[in-house]
């Protein structure tokens, strides 16, 4: 499994809602789990974890609790599972956008890869700072 990527993330204590957002660009079929943990804990957020995938039209896009400040030090984490069901392999980039009022704050993303195989992980880490 590759190493996870600990991106730190500053944002604004008294502004406004934080937007994770997960972008897609494959035609392989992608399921995540986005989990939201307490600082220096292994339990999550109320209202998380988060699952999904890229098979729908529903937006992958989630707030973090309000307000803003109560997420110093919170760790975001995404596992991201890339699948071929068909054996054919393919290329796939996996973004995830990090907002807050309308401001991009960073993006995580392992970058383009191909999938050789019929399954691969990814998991990216954020921790959220001042």
């Amino acid at each position: 499994m590759p190493v996870p990527i600990l991106q730190k993330i500053k944002f604004n204590p008294d502004g406004g809602v934080i937007k994770v957002e997960l972008k897609f660009q494959t035609m392989l079929l992608c399921t995540y789990d986005l989990d939201y943990r307490e600082t220096g804990s292994n339990s999550s957020v109320a209202g998380f974890p988060c699952k999904g995938d890229n098979s729908n039209a529903q937006d992958d896009v989630y707030s973090l609790p309000m307000p803003p400040s109560v997420n110093m030090n919170r760790s975001l984490w995404i596992f991201v599972t890339v699948i071929d069901q068909v054996g054919d392999g393919g290329s796939y980039q996996v973004d995830i956008i990090i907002t807050q009022d309308g401001n991009q704050l960073g993006i995580l993303t392992p970058g383009e890869k191909k999938l050789v195989g019929n399954l691969k992980s990814e998991i990216l880490i954020a921790k959220f700072i001042v």
